[in-house]
């Protein structure tokens, strides 16, 4: 493909045909843009004819396609058709339109149809030049907004959905120079690199291309996303260029197979994802999009596009459908797999293939299941940012089997409110207030280690980490201590479970995917080295949740609320804890009182990060500092320094931590 006398050759002896008789789309919605006229109406009836429950089409002015209704709905009595206003020069309706679309109860097909061939300068209604608007930033906006309706569509139905962008052979017929700056996009919108004849209309639809594989290199989900060439073709897209339309009529396909192009990338190849199909096949797109150069300037276009979508919708959540990054995909399966396989096969090149994967993706990529790497620390810190759109893969908290609780949340909205209820309980205040606790579990982890240091016993400093730590920790969630420092073992009930659960994480870690069904086996069937953990852990936990509560009843929350509230204004304790904040449904506007199994999971999870993060900072240090005088030495020579009027029996306050410059 490319070249002109291909191209002539194929208009002249190739003729698209309809989509089989067979393809039946009962039940079904699909959507077209550009849907008023030529391909895009020719496509529609196409689809409706094939049993179609419902098909929209987008068009600029509804008013003006009543007897396109009309005429669809003749042919077609029983399906429902709908005429939606999109104007694709406006961003603000495209978002309008798109929230609309979350609304359906299904949406299965998305044929992003809608475009313009302008030979001359011309400025659409957001600024950009007209073809960059329509072509490019529109179709991007819609097909990330759109995203979302078709994941839950196909996970729903166990089928998968389509969304087709509809881009041309003339992608193959670009000027390089005009897409290798940093700012393509940006130099678009000046009218002196507007270029002569189809120049700018052939760049935004290699523009469509390099957009569409991006977008399924990073999509989720059961969507078959492709872009189709539907031919040279009689219709209205030549109405600026006139000596288009002469030449179209005289080698051109009709509208309706122009159609048939649209409805066959639609339905059919149902395995090729990210495909370029042209003349009904899966072929390859131009040789600049399959180089080194075309994939860099893939990864810029995405960037670029949707920093300016961004800048332009600033408080519109893109990017919440395509979570994944791009990467290794054996990674994505396994990340043991995939490390083994570069340390052992090509003698410990991992690292050389970090450092490639980021040249070609950018500066995150993709190294494990659940593991990204970065390698710009702006980038590192805009997704760890408080208020980052980021959303967390639900597959890893099936690791734990605790979605929906405020670590585990993996909707960024969800887990802003639930943080905004956690907040006091989890503040530099509170954590002031807990100081003397501190103070006290440390001593008491510190008369432990010499009592066994006197009988030349001996203690397992991992033990005793997690049982220091799972104190703490409970006294900010519980209001009161599990007793794990005092207990001869440092365990009670419910770290003997969690050590079970932590013993048999390995299979979850590294298939994540399959997580909730290893779990359910492991936790039903008692031959298995750790028979019962997660059911036991969870049992475990909830009796200590109901001890504290007093509620003996899932159905008795909103009661075992309204007495724990009475007895703390009765007893003038502050209610600080984080089971406290939870159950008080005066804690933020959007605050609901969870359930006694939601109560108990919310808990669980932070007890859980508590004893499995926060004392493996402190194991390394007990340990370093243990085992190595000169880490010893450092750290007693940094805290004179820091410190000078700190005695040798004493003991360094909370105000005096956040003194040193390392800790702070």
């Amino acid at each position: 493909m490319g070249s002109f006398l291909g191209f002539v050759y194929r208009q002249l002896t190739f003729k698209p045909k309809p989509i089989p008789a067979h393809v039946n789309l009962q039940g079904k919605t699909a959507l077209v843009t550009g849907a008023s006229g030529g391909l895009g109406l020719e496509a529609s009836a196409e689809l409706a004819a094939h049993g179609l429950s419902r098909i929209i089409l987008a068009v600029r002015d509804p008013s003006k396609c009543e007897s396109i209704k009309s005429t669809i709905s003749s042919k077609n009595p029983d399906i429902d058709v709908q005429i939606w206003e999109l104007e694709q020069e406006s961003l603000p309706s495209i978002k309008t339109f798109t929230d609309r679309a979350a609304g359906l109860d299904r949406l299965d097909i998305v044929i992003l149809n809608a475009g313009v061939k302008g030979i001359e300068y011309a400025e659409a209604k957001g600024g950009h030049e007209l073809n960059v608007q329509i072509n490019h930033i529109g179709t991007a906006l819609l097909s990330l907004l759109l995203l979302g309706p078709l994941q839950k569509t196909a996970q729903g139905t166990n089928a998968p959905a389509r969304l087709t962008i509809v881009s041309s052979e003339n992608h193959f017929w670009v000027n390089l120079k005009d897409i290798e700056g940093p700012d393509t996009l940006a130099s678009m919108d000046v009218k002196d690199n507007f270029g002569k004849g189809m120049d700018r209309y052939s760049l935004t639809k290699l523009l469509n291309v390099l957009w569409m594989r991006e977008l399924n290199s990073r999509a989720t989900g059961n969507v078959v996303i492709n872009a189709v060439n539907p031919g040279f073709c009689r219709s209205k897209l030549h109405r600026y260029h006139s000596g288009g339309a002469s030449f179209a009529n005289m080698i051109g396909w009709t509208a309706a197979q122009g159609g048939h192009c649209l409805t066959d990338a639609a339905t059919s190849h149902p395995n090729d994802k990210g495909a370029y199909i042209s003349e009904q096949v899966v072929k390859s797109p131009s040789p600049f999009v399959l180089s080194k150069e075309g994939q860099n300037a893939q990864l810029r276009i995405w960037n670029e596009t949707v920093d300016l979508l961004k800048q332009e919708l600033p408080s519109t959540d893109l990017l919440s459908n395509v979570p994944r990054y791009p990467g290794s995909k054996l990674a994505a399966i396994s990340t043991s797999s995939w490390e083994f396989y570069w340390n052992y096969y090509h003698n410990g090149r991992m690292l050389f293939e970090i450092e490639r994967l980021h040249k070609i993706y950018g500066p995150v990529i993709r190294i494990g299941v659940n593991d990204l790497h970065v390698s710009d620390p702006e980038v590192y810190q805009d997704l760890t940012r408080t208020n980052s759109g980021f959303t967390k893969d639900a597959g890893f908290y099936l690791t734990i089997s605790l979605p929906g609780t405020s670590i585990g949340e993996t909707d960024p909205e969800k887990h802003r409110v639930r943080r905004k209820v956690l907040s006091p309980a989890l503040s530099g205040t509170r954590v002031q207030e807990l100081a003397p606790a501190v103070l006290q579990k440390t001593k008491e982890l510190l008369s432990r280690f010499e009592n066994a240091s006197g009988a030349s016993s001996s203690i397992c400093v991992t033990s005793a980490a997690k049982a220091f730590t799972m104190d703490i920790i409970s006294k900010i969630v519980l209001g009161q201590e599990l007793g794990c420092v005092a207990d001869p073992a440092f365990r009670n009930e419910l770290t003997k479970h969690l050590d079970a659960v932590f013993r048999m994480g390995w299979a979850p870690t590294a298939f994540p995917r399959l997580s909730w069904l290893a779990l359910q086996v492991m936790s039903m069937t008692a031959v298995l080295p750790f028979p019962v953990p997660l059911a036991s852990l969870k049992r475990s936990c909830l009796s200590i949740t109901k001890k504290y509560l007093d509620i003996f009843s899932p159905n008795h929350v909103t009661k075992g609320t309204a007495t724990r509230i009475e007895a703390c204004n009765t007893n003038n304790h502050s209610r600080s804890a984080v089971i406290d904040v939870l159950m008080d449904p005066t804690s933020a506007v959007t605050h609901t009182v969870p359930s006694l199994d939601e109560l108990n999971d919310e808990i669980l999870m932070l007890l859980i990060a508590g004893s499995d993060t926060t004392s493996n900072a402190v194991i390394f240090a007990i340990y370093q500092i243990a085992t190595h005088s000169i880490v010893r030495q450092r750290l007693i020579d940094e805290l004179k320094g820091a410190l000078p009027s700190l005695g040798e029996e004493d003991w360094i306050t909370y105000d005096q931590a956040k003194k040193l410059t390392y800790l702070a």
